[in-house]
């Protein structure tokens, strides 16, 4: 009798294992589709610029990828002739926001324009987290900026003091 309840533990147990490792595959396969899908939607959400092709990832190393502790992109889709770029900008001080904004974004903006040739239009959404309340990202303003200001601007002298003046159709948050 003892035997027979070893044996039915024993092919209990063999059984068990089978049906986690099954499950186990069955998650990891379907995460792996996920992923799959994942990279197909980022894919054909791609950004294009007669020969210039912008996705996600091909704007991730210019602005950062964007972490709860780190500013970068956080999303951009494309409109007509500019391309719009959601980027959240990581501060503990909110002093002088406008100036570490500045002095972020504008070396990023000049290597975009060096790198792609095509785009003329960036209009930014930045957003902001509170350090009271992290994860949540507050939007803080907006702008437009253009080529021909990055041409004309000389950002030596005037980064941090006259990028809010310099660039176009800037709105605050309320």
């Amino acid at each position: 009798m003892i035997k027979k309840n070893v044996g039915r533990i024993f092919y209990s147990l063999f059984l068990g294992c089978l049906l986690v490792l099954f499950l186990g595959g069955c998650k990891a396969k379907q995460k792996a589709e996920a992923e799959k899908v994942k990279a197909e939607k980022t894919n054909s959400e791609a950004i294009k610029f007669e020969n210039e092709i912008l996705t996600l990832a091909t704007l991730r190393p210019i602005f950062g990828e964007a972490k709860d502790d780190r500013p970068g992109i956080y999303d951009a889709i494309s409109s007509d002739n500019e391309i719009i770029i959601a980027y959240r900008f990581y501060t503990t001080e909110i002093k002088d926001i406008d100036d570490d904004i500045a002095l972020d974004l504008v070396p990023k903006i000049e290597n975009f324009y060096k790198t792609f040739k095509t785009p003329d239009r960036l209009y930014f959404g930045i957003y902001v987290a509170r350090p009271t309340s992290l994860g949540r990202w507050n939007p803080y303003c907006s702008f437009l900026v253009t080529r021909k200001i990055m041409r004309q601007a000389d950002w030596t002298t005037l980064i941090l003091k006259d990028f809010f003046k310099i660039v176009q159709e800037l709105k605050y948050a309320e």
